[in-house]
């Protein structure tokens, strides 16, 4: 690529593919895509309108905005006008929204319609929030009014931006509560775009994508924002992950990242097409079979022969393609999961059917980057480490990370920055990582308290947990969900209450007020399911530390089967 900043690179790709279309917001009749040209001037004229609004070289914009093209504009025009756009997850209540955008300092925000009230809600904490843009109603200003500005110049706007400079801060969460600020400048990102396209062996130049996942999580971001703009791919947006599947068909995307919990439900989706015929369930199982041993034969052996070419091709076109069609994967050439970990019948199943679905590790602390072997995919391993990023295992096998990728520190929290980062510029990462012989990691186990939903999301169970011991029926309560589809949660009654687990009438106390907690959550963090344990806890023990802390992993472990029940259940 070799510009050093992203605006810097948005020009370049500007003026390689003006007429290209760039952007279109999902893939209805009266859609009117806008081309590279449409999107660069629109860029320039909202830059020039926030400046106007008072908007200082090195203030902060927050963003709470659906996938949609005003997204890319936004933050764009932003950067253009010397800011730093913070998106904040669509999903958070006002107190949240209130801590993110105050721990920002962000002078103003742009917002989409169905957010307006609670940002408002969120604004009587907010007195350095001086002014709410909405690209629909609800705000101070519209933010079609930044569109009548006279655009700034594109090369000279871009110029004027460093590589050192702040690009983002992606909030994300913590043990203890509140979220940490991730500081990431425009040479940790350009650095992780250069390097993708390295591993990758090729450019996104022109590509199809689809942009569905939040654009406050470094993954999305990166896969259709950041490589977008660099690259010059062409991105379609879903507003409504009821839209997903459709637009996906209609789109056909070629290049396409989601996290473990799209692919698991893609996978259900084709297994129910052919389930209700056996004869085509039975081509469908012998097709998949060909597929592994063609997969096999290519990443182990150096190619089919082509005789088991020939017959998995016609087997693919016959049983596999129209379903791939059906789903909107017919025409993917890069398939990625990341920001949890898959299950290992997922990966293997994509694989089976002639994707090549590779799992990718970073986090928002190293741009979204680590690992990646998309030219030799091990199911059950997230590749080898890229080019020009170390990585070694340290204490208890965590891992440690250093390159140009890892970001600068936490905004405003200096203690938590010497905790992640140690003198010689090693980043720990809390996960706990092994090696095979070919050098591919896998992860483990986390010695951070964070679980991970096959969503991606970040969700700190020890906040939750306190809020379930705020029940007067609970003395205890263990959040799980690493991998699964929701959070889910065990609940341990106080002691004299033990001989009441099974009664109606206690199990409806406790579901009410979960369903009460719910109200006030994230969707990624609402406790789907919980099951009530009727036994007592004591601490210093194998379930709880001398403090009363609750030893998660032994608490799995011990629970397993009750916790499986309790998903199979939901």
């Amino acid at each position: 690529m070799g510009e050093k900043s992203v605006p810097q690179a948005f020009a370049a790709t500007v003026a390689a593919r003006p007429d290209a279309v760039a952007l279109r917001a999902g893939t209805g009749p009266h859609t009117s895509p806008l081309t590279w040209a449409d999107y660069a001037d629109r860029a320039c004229r909202v830059a020039a309108g926030l400046s106007a609004l008072g908007l200082r070289p090195g203030d902060r914009v927050a963003l709470m905005l659906r996938n949609r093209p005003e997204f890319h504009v936004a933050d764009m025009g932003v950067l253009l006008a010397g800011g730093t756009p913070v998106s904040i997850y669509n999903s958070s209540p006002p107190h949240r929204i209130a801590h993110v955008a105050g721990h920002a300092e962000a002078r103003l925000a742009i917002v989409e319609e169905p957010f307006a009230d609670r940002v408002q809600r969120a604004r009587l904490l907010l007195p350095g929030l001086d002014t709410v843009l909405s690209v629909d109603s609800g705000g101070d200003l519209p933010f079609a009014a930044l569109l009548d500005a006279a655009p700034v110049d594109l090369e000279a706007a871009a110029a004027a931006v460093g590589p050192e400079d702040l690009l983002t801060v992606i909030y994300t969460s913590g043990t203890t509560g509140d979220p940490k600020g991730v500081m990431l400048t425009h040479s940790n990102l350009t650095f992780a775009v250069d390097t993708y396209r390295t591993v990758l062996g090729r450019s996104l130049e022109g590509l199809r994508q689809v942009s569905f996942l939040p654009m406050a999580h470094i993954a999305e971001r990166l896969a259709t924002h950041y490589f977008h703009v660099c690259e010059g791919s062409d991105v379609t947006t879903c507003a409504d992950l009821a839209d997903l599947v459709p637009t996906m068909g209609a789109v056909q995307p070629e290049w396409f990242f989601s996290a473990p919990r799209l692919w698991e439900k893609l996978q259900r989706a084709i297994e129910a097409m052919v389930a209700t015929d056996a004869a085509r369930s039975e081509d469908f199982a012998a097709a998949r079979a060909l597929g592994w041993r063609a997969f096999l034969a290519e990443r182990d052996a150096g190619g089919c022969d082509p005789g088991l070419a020939a017959e998995w091709a016609e087997a693919r076109r016959r049983h596999v393609a129209p379903l791939l069609e059906k789903v909107g994967l017919g025409h993917v050439l890069i398939a990625l999961t990341g920001a949890a970990p898959i299950a290992r019948s997922t990966s293997e199943f994509f694989l089976s059917l002639g994707l090549p679905l590779s799992e990718v590790w970073g986090m928002s602390e190293t741009s979204g980057l680590g690992t990646w072997s998309p030219h030799r995919i091990v199911p059950g391993t997230t590749g080898r480490p890229v080019p020009g990023v170390d990585i070694r295992l340290g204490a208890a096998d965590e891992i440690l990370l250093r390159g140009p990728c890892v970001f600068g520190g936490y905004l405003n929290d200096p203690d938590s920055t010497a905790e992640a980062l140690d003198a010689d510029g090693w980043l720990h990462t809390g996960d706990v990582g092994r090696f095979d012989a070919e050098g591919n990691l896998s992860i483990v186990d986390r010695l951070k308290d964070i679980i991970v939903p096959s969503s991606g999301h970040n969700v700190s169970p020890a906040r939750l947990e306190a809020r379930l011991r705020e029940c007067p029926l609970v003395a205890q309560a263990c959040v799980v969900g690493d991998g699964r589809p929701h959070v889910a949660a065990l609940i341990v009654p106080h002691p004299e209450l033990l001989d009441a687990c099974d009664e109606p009438a206690f199990r409806s106390e406790i579901a009410a007020f979960v369903a009460a907690l719910n109200d006030t959550l994230p969707p990624a963090e609402r406790i789907i399911a919980f099951e009530i344990l009727a036994e007592e806890w004591l601490p210093d023990s194998d379930v709880l530390t001398p403090t009363a802390k609750v030893k998660r992993r032994t608490v799995i472990r011990r629970y397993a089967a009750v916790i499986d029940a309790l998903y199979a259940r939901a």
